[in-house]
């Protein structure tokens, strides 16, 4: 099975959330005439991604979710994963464990 380049999936994803009475065509046709300018600008997918953990301290006002959890090693695990240049994620108990994304912005919390 041939594995889809990273353009491919983009465009996967674009035609998937569509908003109603969009042509496909007209998306279709940027990506031709844009094709060179997006490529450039994906670089190759990582097969890692790093887990960080939410910990107890967090901003008192909603914020995005890499600027709420504010423990140290929370925000340790962060920037390594930057550095890294590694996709990451929160693990938020919030969500029942779910994954945050680290621009998603989510409002306070105390779970015990």
């Amino acid at each position: 099975m041939k594995e889809a380049s990273p353009l491919g999936l983009v465009a996967a994803q674009m035609r998937a959330h569509l908003p109603p009475g969009v042509d496909a065509g007209y998306l279709d046709g940027f990506l031709s005439r844009h094709r060179d300018a997006l490529v450039a600008q994906l670089r190759p997918v990582s097969a890692r991604v790093v887990l960080v953990g939410c910990g107890e301290r967090k901003a008192a006002e909603a914020a995005p979710a890499r600027a709420l959890y504010t423990g140290s090693l929370t925000r340790a695990a962060m920037r390594h994963a930057d550095r890294a240049g590694h996709p990451w994620f929160i693990v938020s108990v919030l969500w029942g464990l779910g994954l945050v994304e680290p621009w998603e912005v989510v409002e306070p919390y105390n779970v015990r």
